[in-house]
């Protein structure tokens, strides 16, 4: 905001310089913050990207695993013996 008092010309002069200065310092600084805050988001998205690109690898392994298991227990069942259990008295 540019407040000026009317003095004379060259306080006139001054104090619009300075205003100009003060706000040119805030966006600057407003520019500045958001430049990082860009930045740091382009690095969250990066950073992101590796964990679900890890966590879509261990799904599909553990898809896969998860398939030879069910696979492994389906021809066990289809070759097992009936299983006896013995009793003690």
């Amino acid at each position: 905001m540019i407040t000026i008092r009317f003095d004379s010309k060259f306080q006139i002069i001054a104090q619009l310089f300075d205003s100009l200065r003060n706000e040119k310092n805030t966006i600057g600084t407003a520019l500045v913050i958001l430049c990082v805050c860009v930045c740091v988001l382009k690095q969250f998205s990066a950073f992101m990207a590796v964990v679900k690109e890890m966590i879509t690898q261990v799904e599909s392994e553990h898809h896969s695993k998860l398939e030879q298991l069910h696979t492994l227990h389906q021809e066990n069942r289809s070759t097992d013996f009936p299983q006896f259990t013995l009793h003690f008295v």
